[in-house]
């Protein structure tokens, strides 16, 4: 069963992210957010004739699995608990009274019943694109105070000075450290963590030279029950033209249950619609080598409009590329549909996969040989060129588009399956976290 959603800016592409792929950002990061998170200074704290100052309180913990993620699609959140954890509160006090006058450290040890948050998706515009942000709400400290274990170091002390400071210790201290860690975790949450996503998410991918992709969002995250909806403009625009969205696209399905994959991808016909309008803009080329010969092969508005679209089980592409040694002053100009079978390979360090857009099908309705004296129209005898041209076109002339891995997200793809429908593709992939 697919489910279809409706927004106020329908995305152009939607890539949906399962528990499995959450786990794994969980584990790669889990140290890194302890030694920013679990390490608070928190303000000194006064109590009578009682000073605390230099408090640091640290939480530890360094099993991954102890961090249970859940989807909270009522809040439009993430929210995750902490289990099996403990903190150690270290301070320097001075008790002063009258004549009496103390000084020394002390350390508390506590086990946590609830330490949680929600992590609310959002979006904040920056010039013409929107990006991903977070707002970290709801953050539960509750400590078991049954389970406090004080080390205190009071040279000298009388025993009801000792008792004064162990209730201080306890009660005020520790009142204040919950209530501090209650107020600064959110707020260093969301400055890190939204710094991070301004300085590191893609608004624009680079497909080809002058062809660039809008990355951006067209709403929140979504947060399902037991996925992520990433919505993607996914406008096609020439680069040197800059960025704008001709018109909204069409509604097509988001999810799809059955599909096995960690992570899906839905295209949009409305992606291959501004694909085929930028390739259309002006003249693309593309330069490569045969048998140490320089070749270049191009699309150009004048010879024949350029069309890119779905067709149920098929990618359909119709074109009429140019095909030339410069050196020799030779080629061919063809023309005719092909039907394409991207092949999608594993990545590598750099890459989180590549494609290779292979033709599997190829129809010439045009087809001339050009030589530096005369050009050779064989148009009516086009259709037996169509294996040659083909195999020539897969072998020789098809690059291989490599998708560079993100870098908050170093996934490598292992396996993939790609269906295409006549509104829109799916894509369903398999990962490995590098």
């Amino acid at each position: 069963m697919l489910i279809n959603v409706s927004m106020a800016n329908n995305p152009g592409l939607v890539a949906v992210v399962r528990r499995e792929i959450i786990d794994r950002v969980r584990d790669k990061y889990f140290v890194t957010a302890f030694q920013t998170f679990g390490h608070q200074e928190i303000p000194d704290v006064s109590a009578g004739d009682m000073q605390i100052s230099q408090i640091k309180a640290d939480l530890v913990n360094s099993d991954p699995a102890d961090l249970i993620t859940s989807f909270r699609g009522d809040i439009n959140a993430v929210g995750v608990d902490l289990k099996e954890t403990y903190m150690d509160v270290n301070v320097h006090w001075h008790y002063k009274s009258g004549i009496l006058s103390f000084s020394g450290t002390a350390r508390v040890r506590t086990n946590f019943h609830d330490l949680g948050m929600n992590i609310v998706m959002t979006k904040v515009d920056d010039g013409q694109f929107a990006i991903p942000q977070i707002n970290v709400q709801d953050m539960n400290v509750n400590m078991d105070r049954g389970s406090f274990n004080l080390d205190l170091h009071c040279s000298g002390c009388p025993g009801f000075v000792e008792d004064i400071i162990r209730d201080i210790l306890k009660g005020k201290l520790m009142d204040t450290v919950q209530n501090s860690i209650r107020d600064q975790v959110p707020q260093q949450a969301n400055s890190i963590g939204n710094e991070i996503l301004r300085n590191s998410y893609p608004r624009t991918f680079n497909l080809y030279d002058n062809i660039d992709l809008a990355t951006a969002l067209t709403s929140n995250i979504l947060v399902k029950d037991d996925h992520l909806e990433v919505p993607l403009d996914a406008t096609f625009f020439p680069k040197n033209q800059g960025y704008s969205r001709p018109s909204d696209a069409p509604e097509m399905p988001h999810y799809n249950p059955t599909d096995p994959g960690e992570m899906m991808m839905f295209f949009s016909s409305y992606l291959v619609d501004t694909l085929s309008t930028t390739i259309h803009s002006e003249i693309q080329t593309y330069d490569f080598t045969i048998l140490g010969i320089q070749f270049q092969a191009s699309l150009d508005p004048e010879a024949g409009d350029t069309d890119l679209y779905f067709e149920d089980g098929d990618f359909i592409v119709e074109a009429h590329p140019k095909i030339v040694s410069p050196f020799w002053q030779m080629g061919l100009h063809l023309g005719g549909s092909a039907k394409l079978s991207p092949s999608i390979s594993s990545g590598d360090a750099q890459n989180m996969l590549s494609v290779t857009p292979t033709v599997k099908e190829l129809k010439l309705d045009e087809l001339r040989i050009v030589t530096p004296g005369d050009i050779y129209e064989l148009d009516s005898i086009s259709s037996y060129f169509n294996l040659f041209v083909q195999s020539f076109l897969n072998y020789f002339v098809i690059p291989v588009i490599p998708v560079p891995k993100l870098e908050v997200l170093p996934l490598t793809m292992k396996n993939s399956e790609l269906d295409f429908h006549k509104a829109y593709s799916e894509l369903g992939l398999l990962f490995e976290f590098s």
